[in-house]
């Protein structure tokens, strides 16, 4: 996503799908850019199940005030067998 537009209507349909809850991790500080990082947890309400499902976004600021999401979703998409899958053709 590389327009602010783009970015905020992801989050906009993310927060209208889903129940999400956030919470700040590690932040760093570089002399142009700053990471925050963040650790969430999703509920999907057309699961039956209701089982939150862990994912995170790092955020990066940089030194014009660009702003950029990256984000870790595997958990929301992959069971935890297809993600130890996934890890294991990763490491070798």
């Amino acid at each position: 996503m590389t327009t602010q537009a783009g970015k905020a209507g992801y989050l906009q349909r993310l927060f209208e799908s889903a129940d999400v809850e956030f919470r700040a991790g590690q932040v760093a500080f570089g002399r142009t850019t700053t990471y925050v990082e963040w650790h969430g947890t999703m509920t999907d309400p057309g699961d039956p199940s209701g089982i939150d499902v862990p994912f995170g976004i790092v955020e990066r600021i940089g030194p014009k005030g660009e702003w950029e999401l990256y984000f870790d979703t595997l958990p929301v998409i992959a069971d935890q067998d297809t993600i130890r899958g996934l890890f294991k053709v990763l490491a070798s």
